[in-house]
């Protein structure tokens, strides 16, 4: 359950209070260890927590105002809630779950910064701003990535969060930079490629298929990264006596690595999921599944519609005709097709791309399984009514009356 701008606003007030409170009894205190901490307290602390609930006030008014109370179910074990919303409900959520961690975060490490350079060298003191910035960076991305999950979901909410992971390898490469400036370049790199490919997605929201390329973005995010570090590894002035090494080891690896993608690319195009399916078809054939006698040939059209393909419409109308020829009623054609009725498909068949033939594979080989069941229940059904009707016996034609009489 989200708390409301109410709840926001008395701990933002309560804050201040404490704040306040502090700051007034900063001047009479003389020992400097406790001033210290005071400080401390007020700025790294109490101050980031302040920005952050009014942000998180604000946000949360604009938001409720707009789309009503965000209380919610479906969050912690069954996982993170998506609010859908648009317009000024979104700018609100923006707001709560992305603008205020990162504003709090920000002046608390700025101020951390601050209080930390009291007890360092003025040599010393850039590197550990340095260090804090690229801290706070790291600790971004999360909250990036998770604003993207947890709040947007979809197309835009798998952008959003690699975009975060982006932030988070960029983080650390200002981290690594600290140590060895060369060796971070090739994150540096990286997190451009990352940030690059994630928002090439949101082309899914025009084109689906944009979505299918995933995998191969990671394989060219991954190619990227060796050609960036067997580069970086080749230009230290310590490794030039093994640079013709290192370049050939990078050229292995990326060779291989581009093999290996361009024989998926062409497996995954050349891979026919007709072919899949008519494979699977065949072995559940030669297994004996539900078949019909060679003269109902409209019930064995609705069988292979249904089996192979998972249309169950000519299915449902000829079991529905051949009920209602056994004078079922309404309520008793709807329990006998209600599991056919309710058939849902599992598996993506609008895809182009078939990554893995053989997940693809045994996902068919069970949607068929599950089909061959359902089916199989109704022929039993429609062969149970027709030995019903064939049991009870036909009332003699006339009048009732007159044949009672004789």
């Amino acid at each position: 359950m989200r708390t409301s701008w109410r709840g926001y606003a008395v701990r933002t007030a309560a804050l201040v209070v404490v704040y306040i409170l502090l700051n007034a009894l900063a001047p009479a205190i003389h020992l400097l260890a406790l001033l210290r901490l005071i400080t401390f307290i007020t700025g790294v602390i109490l101050l980031p927590l302040i920005i952050y609930y009014v942000t998180k006030t604000i946000g949360s008014l604009i938001a409720e105002r707009t789309t009503g109370s965000l209380t919610a179910r479906g969050g912690g074990a069954r996982g993170p809630v998506v609010i859908r919303v648009s317009g000024s409900g979104l700018i609100g959520l923006v707001l709560m779950d992305l603008v205020a961690p990162a504003i709090g975060l920000y002046f608390g490490f700025s101020n951390l910064a601050a209080f930390i350079a009291q007890f360092t060298k003025p040599p010393t003191h850039p590197y550990v701003a340095q260090a804090l910035t690229a801290f706070y960076i790291m600790i971004l991305g999360p909250v990036i990535r998770g604003f993207g999950k947890g709040r947007l979901g979809g197309v835009v909410g798998d952008a959003v969060s690699g975009v975060g992971v982006a932030v988070f390898i960029y983080g650390f490469a200002g981290l690594i930079y600290l140590a060895s400036r060369p060796l971070a370049m090739p994150f540096e790199v990286l997190s451009l490629t990352v940030a690059a490919t994630s928002l090439a997605m949101l082309g899914s929201l025009r084109n689906p298929q944009v979505r299918e390329l995933k995998p191969l973005f990671n394989r060219v995010n991954a190619i990227i990264i060796i050609i960036a570090f067997t580069l970086t590894l080749s230009g230290i002035p310590s490794l030039a006596k093994y640079s013709g090494y290192i370049d050939l080891a990078g050229l292995v690896v990326v060779l291989g690595l581009t093999g290996e993608a361009a024989y998926r690319v062409y497996r995954t195009y050349s891979t026919s999921l007709e072919g899949i399916r008519e494979r699977v078809y065949a072995e559940h054939e030669r297994q004996g599944g539900v078949k019909a006698t060679q003269e109902d040939e409209e019930l064995q059209r609705a069988l292979v519609d249904f089996i192979k393909y998972g249309n169950k419409d000519g299915l449902i109308m000829y079991a529905t005709h051949m009920l209602t020829l056994c004078d079922q009623d309404l309520p008793g054609i709807r329990d006998a097709l209600g599991e056919l009725i309710k058939y849902r498909e599992t598996l993506n068949t609008n895809t182009r791309w078939i990554w893995n033939p053989g997940e693809v594979e045994e996902a068919m080989k069970m949607e068929m399984s599950r089909r061959l069941r359902i089916a199989g229940d109704i022929i039993g059904n429609v062969t149970n009514c027709r030995n019903t009707k064939k049991q009870t016996p036909t009332p003699p034609k006339g009048n009732p009356i007159t044949q009672s009489l004789h």
